[in-house]
């Protein structure tokens, strides 16, 4: 059996493989029949700071008592066993497992739009943003007439705290209007304790056109000062709208402890307005909605410095562009090019600037003026994300939907997409350099730079939501969710919407393009809606890590339509479970010889085979193959099962011996490695078999193995004499006979080839960015310049990243990893269970803890996202620490606890030295990092 190639939403309802929160309030007004429950979606990153990731939904129509349209958010705080009964009940919301964020006006919208935003006021808790159409105003009395100022649109701020919350939060609390003096009243912050909003900019147009807020994103930390930043969408509203004529914006707001002392809320305000920092990116041509979406783009560059991705989806009649920001100097505010000094708190940077050295722009091609009539633009930046490192080469990429909408969405869901055209989505592998625009013309034309994505069935609307789903299979690659809320669901559930997945890979996008009906379980698949008109897919964002079982999860928001208040499901992630059969040595495969006539030969290198799954502690089942079946019934395999649970069924006709029985991943190994081959033919083809081994988990998705395969050869016995015999083998021992009569001379025997040590390999680099791979040899592997990728395998290697920011992989062995300057990686983790032997203890030459970090691959090491980190004097404190990473001063030793929560190692123990450390830089825990 594969992996599935769709699975119906409803699969997830047991708790196990995910769950599903239903939306609890309608309404009010009755042209807004839905409460839009799952509107927008989001991890919240870990808000109430206990180590585990929390989930963000919003639902900007829900009524907050009996004011209509206010909006509501919801806290999910995660943990393990989160959704066990198969759904989460929003009533049950306490303070301790969550909490309601309650807009306070008719028709603000708060839930427009949600997001984790990292760390903005460097407390070290995450906080989150709340995107909202409120109103703000500024009104004053001047000879007895009252006047104006007014603008649209506020985002929220909400700093996350140790411990709990209360059960709703009122945004009321942190922004309110009030009055300043007698005849003059002014919107303003209330509790900088609790948070803040960014708001509008006050026009004189009577509109307020900013909508500020509208889409709201982590922008990671631009400035590189410690502080997550935040960047907000202010697009205008609608491009029909004649009040529409501004090509709207993006600001990036960046991170900040606001703390202002004034006495009054406004004088508090003033001064918190100017002292924060902020650059305004302007769009280009009225009506462009330049900000609808806004997203981190990561490091797209490979500068080091986050980038930024902002939507224009009315560009160019409709068509639609995407621009992506480079982060750095040229953006950040407070940096003067000609004095090199701070100069100003504010900045412009015009994006029709854009040149490839501070970004590009990205165009769609379909515009509503070309051969498919009037409103057939595709929409290009309708939506907008970072989709994390898909390829695998060190660069980020960005994906950029496309979905064809025609009409308001939200209003005509009925004939919102063209139904022509199925929608599609573009990804932009990140790079080193790039020119002012990407050409996404054809697949030919991105072939090597990217890739189209392609829809199924026209009117599906694909792209309509797209987002990085974290790696949701554990292979350590990121994954790719697109939505398309106006598929049918297979043809049976009109509007009930469908989510596709792509798994990551150094593959992916081969020749330009991908056609989404190709998915088929081992390369990704689809999830379909439960009920016509349920729209699912409107949202999709990765959750990360809610029942904390150390594989990202992902979330979908469905926003029904009519009455329904909407709902979203929750789809936890499953690492894909791995063998290797050969263990420490290079490669997962294993090859042995089988002698005719002989005893069965084990299928796996002896002591040496391994079985992981990064978030089970079980399998449910394996299957071993002879592909090539050649002498039928006298084949055969076998294992030994005794002392566990699992039980074995060989079938002769077939040649498949199936494994089946739940019990721990020890027990499969301890099965697995006993597997034997033997051939009863009297004259046996002498074909080399090939031996296929799968395990399961069991579940609903990457619960099925990459293959491995064992190579046995069949080779006569070697002959001998009458009698007793020996021979000389051309590469090891002769062969032995034995006979009734007596003694003979003996034979030549072929035997058993002594074993050639594997030759050591000495790789150099470019000056650009270069991935050198070694092998089981101890070798040599130089990057020189360039933002290099090294991978030393096994054998003791040497590793040189040179310039550039690098990642260095050893493998396994005792390996030297020199990182050089910029901002390096260095790797540990083999992707099986921590073993000192396999994994050795490699020397790190020139750890810089202002700029580089270990990354710990958690197949490895069974720690926390930020795992946590101890520095002792002494080995003998450090064999007490009850710290996940211990580092010992004295030595420069780095050792795991593999023991959780108690003091020692347990199975851990030493796995780094840091033999040269930067003088004056204290390791920290930020040092460390971790990737699935």
């Amino acid at each position: 059996m594969a992996n599935p190639r769709s699975i119906n939403l409803f699969e997830l309802l047991n708790g196990q493989d995910g769950f599903y929160i239903l939306g609890k309030f309608p309404s009010l007004n009755p042209q807004f029949g839905t409460g839009q429950f799952g509107f927008s979606v989001s991890s919240a990153g870990d808000v109430n700071n206990d180590g585990i990731d929390d989930l963000l939904i919003g639902a900007r129509h829900s009524p907050v008592g009996s004011v209509p349209l206010a909006g509501k958010s919801f806290v999910i705080f995660g943990q393990s066993g989160l959704g066990a009964g198969g759904s989460f009940d929003l009533a049950s919301l306490n303070g301790s497992n969550g909490f309601v964020i309650n807009g306070a006006s008719n028709n603000e919208r708060a839930g427009q739009a949600v997001s984790s935003i990292g760390d903005f006021n460097n407390d070290g808790i995450d906080d989150l943003v709340i995107g909202s159409y409120a109103l703000n105003t500024f009104e004053y009395r001047v000879g007895g007439v009252t006047d104006s100022l007014t603008s649209i649109g506020r985002a929220y701020v909400i700093f996350g705290r140790s411990g709990g919350f209360a059960t709703s939060l009122n945004l009321s609390e942190i922004t309110t209007d009030q009055e300043y003096q007698p005849g003059v009243s002014e919107t303003v912050n209330l509790d900088y304790r609790k948070g803040f909003s960014i708001r509008s900019l006050f026009d004189n147009t009577g509109y307020g056109q900013g909508l500020a807020g509208f889409s709201v994103s982590s922008a990671g930390d631009i400035d590189r000062d410690g502080f997550d930043d935040l960047l907000v969408g202010v697009p205008g509203p609608s491009s029909r709208s004649p009040r529409s004529t501004l090509p709207g914006e993006a600001w990036i707001v960046y991170g900040q402890n606001p703390n202002p002392r004034s006495a009054t809320p406004f004088d508090r305000d003033r001064e918190f307005s100017r002292s924060l920092r902020v650059t305004y990116l302007n769009g280009i041509t009225p009506k462009n909605r330049t900000g609808n979406s806004v997203s981190s783009a990561g490091d797209v560059n490979g500068d080091g410095i986050p980038d930024v991705i902002v939507g224009a989806r009315d560009a160019n009649s409709n068509a639609g562009e995407s621009y992506v920001v480079f982060g750095g100097s040229a953006v950040i505010p407070g940096f003067n090019p000609l004095r090199g000094a701070p100069d100003s708190t504010k900045k412009t940077v015009q994006l029709n600037t854009l040149n490839g050295s501070n970004g590009f722009r990205i165009s769609g091609l379909d515009s509503d003026t070309d051969s498919n009539g009037p409103d057939s633009g595709e929409r290009l930046g309708w939506a907008v994300s970072t989709a994390g490192d898909l390829n695998g080469d060190g660069f980020d990429d960005v994906i950029v939907g496309a979905p064809s909408i025609t009409n308001s969405p939200t209003d005509q869901p009925d004939t919102a997409t063209d139904p022509n055209q199925p929608g599609k989505a573009y990804v932009i592998f990140g790079r080193a350099s790039f020119a002012g625009s990407v050409d996404i013309s054809s697949a030919a034309a991105l072939s090597g730079r990217g890739f189209i994505i392609h829809g199924v069935n026209g009117g599906d609307g694909v792209g309509f939501a797209v987002a990085r789903a974290g790696d949701i299979n554990g292979d350590g690659f990121d994954d790719l969710a697109i939505g398309a809320p106006f598929a049918d669901a297979g043809s049976v559930f009109g509007n009930a919407g469908e989510t596709y997945i792509l798994y990551g890979s150094s593959t992916i996008g081969a020749g330009g393009r991908f056609n989404l009906a190709d998915l088929n379980g081992s390369n990704g698949f689809l999830l379909r809606g439960t009920f016509s008109n349920d729209h699912s897919g409107w949202a999709v964002n990765r959750a990360g890590d809610v029942n904390n079982d150390g594989v990202d999860d992902l979330v979908i928001g469905a926003v029904e339509r009519g009455t329904s208040p909407g709902k979203a499901y929750v789809m936890f992630g499953n690492a894909t479970p791995k063998v290797d059969l050969n263990g420490g040595d290079a490669g997962v495969n294993f090859s042995t010889t089988f002698v005719i006539g002989g005893s069965a030969v084990p299928i796996a290198k002896p002591g040496a085979l391994i079985v992981t799954d990064a978030n089970d502690t079980t399998l449910r089942g394996a299957t071993v193959t002879i592909t090539n079946l050649l002498n039928g019934a006298s084949e055969q395999l076998a294992a030994n099962t005794a002392g566990t649970s699992i039980t074995t069924a060989y079938d002769s006709s077939t040649g498949v011996l199936t494994l089946r029985g739940t019990d721990s991943l020890a027990n499969y190994r301890q099965v697995l490695q006993s597997l034997t081959y033997r051939n009863t033919a009297a004259a046996p083809n002498t074909t080399t078999r090939t031996i296929q081994i799968v395990v399961r988990d069991d579940g609903i998705h990457s619960s099925h193995s990459a293959p491995v395969q064992a190579l046995v050869a069949l080779r006569a016995m070697p002959p001998g004499g009458s009698g007793t015999g020996s021979g000389t083998g051309s590469g090891g021992s002769g062969g032995s006979g034995t006979g009734s009569g007596g003694s003979g001379s003996g034979g030549t025997g072929s035997g058993t080839p002594i074993p050639r040590p594997p030759q050591p390999l000495k790789l150099i680099g470019t000056n650009k960015r270069s991935v050198l791979t070694g092998d089981a040899g101890n070798d040599i592997l130089l990057g020189r310049g360039g933002n290099d990728q090294l991978s030393g395998a096994a054998g003791d290697d040497r590793l040189n990243g040179g310039t550039g920011n690098d990642r260095l992989d050893g493998g396994s062995g005792n390996d030297q990893l020199r990182g050089g300057p910029g901002r390096d990686r260095f790797i540990f983790g083999a992707q099986k269970s921590f073993s000192e032997e396999q994994l050795g203890v490699d020397r790190i030459l020139d750890f810089n803890p202002k700029q580089d970090q270990i990354v710990l691959d958690r197949s490895t090491f069974r720690v926390r996202r930020q795992p946590t980190v101890a520095v002792v004097p002494t080995l003998r404190r450090a064999q007490t620490s009850v710290a996940q990473i211990t580092y010992v001063s004295s030595t420069g030793g780095l050792y795991y606890n593999a023991n959780g929560v108690a003091g020692g190692f347990g199975l851990g123990g030493p796995f780094a030295t840091i033999t040269s450390k930067a003088a004056g830089a204290a390791l920290l825990a930020e040092n460390f990092v971790t990737q699935p």
